[in-house]
């Protein structure tokens, strides 16, 4: 063996290269990052349009039994649920507070006898789905024939 051949085996990573490799795994992550948080938000909007879905049944079978809407959730005895985001959930009786119920982009009644959705990541509404707040929304609208994001609605 040459004096001195070990040595040149042996040597480590140059500046450049780690540099490089830093440089790679940054990318990926920039990339990688938004598309989990974009897949997060994605299953909180469809967990949230079937707990909306379900709370809507629970409220039929209410007005079945009871022969009108509920005032509040409370009376379902759903008064603690949650939307995937950690907000309340958001119910008005349109028989009892018709000014309270949302309007959509043309400023008709989304629904004419009760509304019911989620304020999103946000955990904001506005009247209006047109409100920039309520955007990230999920609601029921046309009588329960549309349950999914505000924006689409």
């Amino acid at each position: 063996m040459a004096p001195g051949s070990r040595i040149e085996s042996e040597r480590g990573f140059t500046m450049l290269e780690l540099t490089v490799v830093a440089l790679l795994i940054t990318i990926l992550a920039a990339i990688a990052i938004p598309t989990y948080v974009n897949f997060i938000n994605k299953a909180r909007g469809i967990r949230a349009t079937a707990e909306i879905r379900a709370l809507a049944k629970e409220i039929m079978m209410y007005k079945a039994d009871e022969g009108l809407l509920p005032a509040t959730l409370t009376e379902l005895g759903e008064d603690d649920l949650s939307d995937p985001w950690g907000n309340s959930y958001q119910y008005v009786n349109g028989t009892l507070s018709p000014g309270e119920m949302r309007r959509d982009q043309f400023s008709a009644l989304l629904n004419t006898d009760y509304d019911l959705w989620s304020m999103g990541s946000d955990g904001e509404s506005g009247l209006l789905l047109t409100a920039l707040e309520s955007w990230d929304d999920i609601v029921r609208g046309g009588g329960g024939e549309y349950v999914g994001p505000a924006a689409a609605y």
